[in-house]
């Protein structure tokens, strides 16, 4: 089994059935991963191991519309211009030769990527400050040994026990901060690779969403997401993403608060941007929590019960089924993700508090 990089959405695939000696001609596999570097390993036991970024880019911009200019090389795609999809890593283990996949888990998301100084942290060694790029090592008792990452920056190597790999649930209340979701923005950046100063193919960064007071007085915090107006940015619209363990079957549950213009709550299969505002129209079910919805400035709880093979979610609003909507997309190797971004069109600086997430089987 062999998979490959590719500037298309997924990365492709070749089997051979006679020891390398010559392989079938190229597919493209259920792995979601643009432009990042796959990377498949032999457990001692007989599981294979597929370390990649399950991530998708931004859309790509109008390159004859930036400023400074970009060579042709650039524009036509020769080079590319701006890296927004290297900062969180995957792994996944298969049991049966690659036939089927379980996990689909964030081994690790780049503790850069909020920087202001994105491009220039690490000075001149200001390459490509990715976390993908991986060696990794069998260790004994059930672990691993992963190094990835390209600058110095971003590089790190980390151990994980591959249990970790097959567990079914996650749940998360922001006491850790917000080390286990992406909620970066992108301020407007030189494009392209290497030019005079430090910054290869990246955009320097901002938070977005941030940690604030629970409304209710009780001493904790709530993740608000919304939406404020900063002509610096790329994209004006915050957002969340968090990943789960990957099921085809599940449900997820999220209590929030809307106060302005809501969000978008949206299960998928990869992980997008939390400011891309497309990210909705490509996942497998979307869903608007606002006002007509919920009630505004009250904490409700949904829970979206999703199987990706009927292609289909019920949700419930505080224990009052909303109805069973049909998918969007397919997820054939399951769902991973919960994506939310707010649904202003404007500014909105009261937006809506996300207090819990938790997915289970």
């Amino acid at each position: 089994l062999m998979h490959i990089r590719t500037s298309q959405d997924y990365h492709y695939m070749h089997t051979s059935n006679d020891g390398g000696l010559t392989w079938s001609d190229p597919t493209p596999s259920p792995f979601h991963g643009t432009i990042t570097m796959p990377l498949l390993y032999n457990l001692s036991d007989g599981r294979i191991l597929h370390f990649w970024c399950n991530t998708q880019p931004l859309p790509e911009r109008d390159l004859t519309c930036v400023f400074p200019p970009l060579s042709q090389a650039d524009v036509n795609g020769v080079w590319e211009d701006v890296f927004t999809n290297r900062d969180a890593n995957h792994l996944a283990v298969s049991e049966d030769g690659g036939k089927t996949w379980i996990g689909m888990r964030e081994v690790f998301l780049n503790t850069i990527r909020n920087r202001a100084d994105f491009r220039s942290v690490g000075g001149l060694d200001s390459r490509d400050k990715s976390v993908h790029q991986a060696e990794m090592l069998e260790l004994p008792y059930n672990k691993l040994l992963i190094t990835f990452g390209q600058n110095i920056g971003a590089r790190k190597t980390v151990i994980l026990d591959l249990a970790w790999l097959y567990e079914t649930e996650r749940r998360e209340d922001f006491r850790f901060g917000l080390e286990n979701v992406s909620t970066q923005m992108y301020v407007e950046s030189n494009l392209g690779g290497y030019r005079h100063f430090s910054g290869h193919c990246a955009y320097n960064r901002t938070n977005g969403a941030l940690l604030v007071r629970d409304p209710r007085g009780n001493f904790e915090e709530v993740l608000q997401i919304c939406r404020v107006p900063d002509p610096r940015l790329v994209g004006q619209r915050q957002g969340c993403v968090w990943n789960f363990p990957a099921s085809k079957i599940g449900r997820v549950t999220l209590v929030f608060s809307v106060v302005g213009a809501g969000v978008a709550f949206s299960l998928t299969d990869r992980w997008m941007n939390p400011s891309d505002e497309y990210a909705p129209a490509c996942a497998f079910f979307t869903y608007n929590l606002d006002t007509q919805t919920a009630e505004k400035g009250v904490f409700h709880t949904l829970t979206a019960d999703y199987d990706t093979e009927k292609e289909e979610v019920a949700l419930t609003l505080d224990g009052k089924l909303l109805g069973t909507f049909p998918a969007a997309n397919s997820a054939p190797l399951g769902l991973s993700y919960l994506h939310l971004i707010t649904l202003a069109e404007g500014a909105d600086y009261e937006g809506t508090f996300i207090k819990y997430m938790e997915k289970t089987n």
